[in-house]
């Protein structure tokens, strides 16, 4: 038996640049894939447990966010909005899941649990002193910072 954690995202994001400070989109707007069981942010496996533990858990360690270092120089501020769903998906005949990639139909196994529904928010800052690294931004500097299960947020068109 072979077990796969699977994830499928809805997301936004924005950016502010020292040329255009006002928030303008970041990458492409990521919407639920096409076929409900065909994950569009399931791409690796390093990220998940590959057995179950002994106490009957398998988990996903993937951070939600943006991949460090600055990814554009002139990126000052992003902000995300991002809804998930995981489940898990087997397979009896000695072969793993295949969680399928972005834009394809070649997903296999099946769903062996129900649906958990979460959802990241963040908001960060680019700092250049003290450390030269992001920093999640205060609710006071306009930024909302949230990981949360059980329930989704409204994606809108605003950070």
């Amino acid at each position: 038996m072979f077990l796969d954690i699977t994830r499928l995202r809805k997301e936004k994001s924005w950016k502010a640049t020292s040329a255009n400070p006002a928030p303008h989109e970041f990458f492409p707007f990521v919407d639920w894939p096409r076929l409900w069981e065909d994950p569009n942010d399931d791409i690796v496996e390093f990220d998940e447990s590959t057995k179950v533990n002994p106490s009957g858990r398998m988990y996903v360690f993937d951070i939600p966010g943006f991949e460090m270092p600055r990814p554009d120089p002139e990126i000052e501020r992003a902000w995300g909005k991002i809804n998930f769903v995981e489940f898990m998906r087997v397979r009896f005949d000695h072969t793993e899941p295949s969680g399928g990639s972005p834009g394809t139909d070649d997903t296999s196994g099946s769903m062996t649990s129900l649906p958990y529904k979460w959802h990241s928010a963040l908001a960060i800052i680019f700092e250049t002193f003290p450390a030269f690294d992001w920093r999640r931004t205060t609710a006071e500097e306009g930024g909302t910072n949230s990981l949360d299960g059980n329930q989704w947020i409204t994606i809108g068109d605003m950070p």
